[in-house]
């Protein structure tokens, strides 16, 4: 590995920690053919609420605190070769946890919450299992960022689809009753819903678009 990588890797490192008030401890070497960084964090939560997956409850509404699907549409870039939108491969490449977010979520009770890491359709589909629902989504009025729009206008690709299907954009999927929501808002105005949590029907998840296939643990990736 040349130096000016490690130089650069030690710089996002810093970045990350500076950005959440964090530090680095510790640390192992050991020899390989191949770099390998494994980095595990330690920190504290709040006494008083602890978000789970099987909390969401039928009749809370199924939100998202920001877009979604431009993590994989900087993939897409930087496996095409285009550099044409930087914005998409940055959110690729640089991806930041929403920590403002569940603050806010938790300031409000918010007691259903968990990162989208392996695209919308995927971890909505964890959260059904484990709560014991069925959630219905309302894809027509979940809006598309201007940005994968034209992306996805230029490769012929479905948004919706990247949407439902793209993952590693880290924002944060949660699930509450309407009216709290509407208080959200006002601190979150990037938040939108995305379907409706429903007593459990013959399938977790309704109304999915075809072309969601999100990342699955295990799967040989082609």
């Amino acid at each position: 590995m040349a130096e000016v990588s490690v130089l650069e890797l030690y710089d996002g490192l810093r970045e990350g920690l500076d950005r959440h008030g964090a530090c680095l401890g510790g640390g192992n070497l050991s020899g390989a053919r191949e770099l390998t960084i494994d980095l595990f964090a330690v920190g504290s939560g709040r006494p008083d609420l602890f978000p789970r997956r099987e909390n969401a409850r039928p009749g809370e509404g199924v939100y998202v605190t920001g877009s979604l699907g431009l993590a994989r549409a900087g993939l897409k870039c930087l496996a095409y070769g285009d550099p044409a939108f930087p914005d998409l491969i940055n959110r690729f490449k640089s991806p930041r946890a929403r920590m403002d977010a569940a603050r806010i979520l938790a300031d409000h009770g918010v007691a259903s919450v968990m990162d989208l890491s392996d695209g919308l359709a995927g971890d909505a589909a964890h959260l059904a299992k484990a709560a014991n629902l069925s959630i219905s989504f309302t894809s027509a009025e979940v809006p598309i960022e201007p940005r994968l729009a034209e992306f996805c206008h230029k490769y012929g690709l479905s948004a919706h689809g990247f949407m439902f299907a793209g993952g590693e954009d880290y924002e944060l999927l949660f699930t509450c009753p309407t009216g709290v929501f509407r208080e959200i808002r006002h601190y979150l105005p990037s938040a939108f819903q995305v379907g409706q949590c429903l007593p459990l029907q013959d399938m977790y998840l309704i109304n999915l678009p075809a072309d969601a296939v999100s990342y699955q643990h295990g799967q040989k990736i082609r």
